[in-house]
């Protein structure tokens, strides 16, 4: 996108904000990032931009998109044309889904998508944790470390596992998320098993807490709270900043330790996905 769309989504952006719409899922630098299949869609109305949707995730199984609509425009119309124009893109890119997050604040938004035979397909809840200084870590036989592209594999293994996926060729991916800027993966081992991993992503300049996952066999002994805490401390000596995780709210576990270290609920997200025809 060129630099002067890239600041008319986020003047829409916060016109969606100050009119009480919540907010979006844009990653702000990958607008500025060659891309090679497009996948920002945006409507004009009178040389103005009304309406923005970015697909991510074209040709693989599901892609995943945010929206805008301009407050007091007619969204049933915006989002039609966003819609049809991104499912055209998933056809041409043989893609079978199209996933959309909605803010639960944009009632107009969600309902256009409903309209247009969307389903409600999962929820999750933004939390966000003010930092409050310097972590205490408890001592504990898991060894907790940042990882690095020889756990490439075992951090897929682990992965792999809890989303019920074959993990050949998984590593690959890891591996090259590792390779990126914005990811810093940790592993957790006991007796020298690989037990837990997760990452944190910087996004928008702010630090996310991503794919916290303890294998099965070693669930119920804390080794989920030692590695939030390990990466808490790690985020917090970095500076005094927020930090922020994503979570089903139906997955009780994980919100109860989220709730006792701190995370209050910031926005929900509704997905609504499309198959396409």
């Amino acid at each position: 996108m060129q630099d002067a769309e890239i600041a008319a989504v986020r003047a829409l952006e916060a016109a969606c904000q100050a009119a009480g719409l919540g907010e979006s899922r844009i990653t702000w630098d990958s607008l500025a990032a060659a891309e090679e299949v497009p996948n920002n869609f945006l409507v004009y109305d009178a040389g103005q931009i009304v309406g923005f949707l970015r697909a991510d995730g074209l040709g693989s199984d599901e892609a995943e998109a945010t929206v805008l609509v301009l407050p007091d425009t007619n969204a049933q119309t915006v989002v039609a044309y966003l819609v049809k124009a991104a499912l055209v893109a998933c056809r041409a890119h043989h893609t079978p889904a199209l996933i959309i997050a909605v803010d639960r604040r944009a009632a107009p938004v969600a309902e256009a998508l409903r309209t247009h035979g969307a389903t409600l397909h999962f929820t999750e809840e933004k939390r966000r944790r003010a930092s409050t200084g310097p972590v205490v870590l408890p001592t504990s036989e898991l060894v907790i470390s940042p990882a690095g592209a020889q756990d490439a594999e075992a951090i897929a293994a682990i992965l792999a596992a809890d989303l019920g996926i074959d993990s050949i060729g998984f590593s690959q991916h890891i591996a090259a998320n590792m390779a990126r800027p914005i990811y810093y993966y940790y592993i957790a081992r006991h007796n020298n098993t690989p037990a837990a991993t997760a990452n944190v992503q910087r996004l928008n300049g702010d630090a996310y807490i991503y794919g916290l996952v303890v294998r099965p066999e070693f669930r119920g002994r804390g080794y989920g709270r030692l590695l939030m805490l390990r990466m808490l401390a790690d985020l917090a000596a970095t500076g005094d900043a927020p930090m922020y995780i994503e979570v089903e709210p139906q997955n009780t576990p994980a919100v109860t330790l989220y709730r006792s270290l701190g995370f209050e609920t910031v926005a929900i997200f509704d997905y609504y996905r499309l198959d396409v025809p």
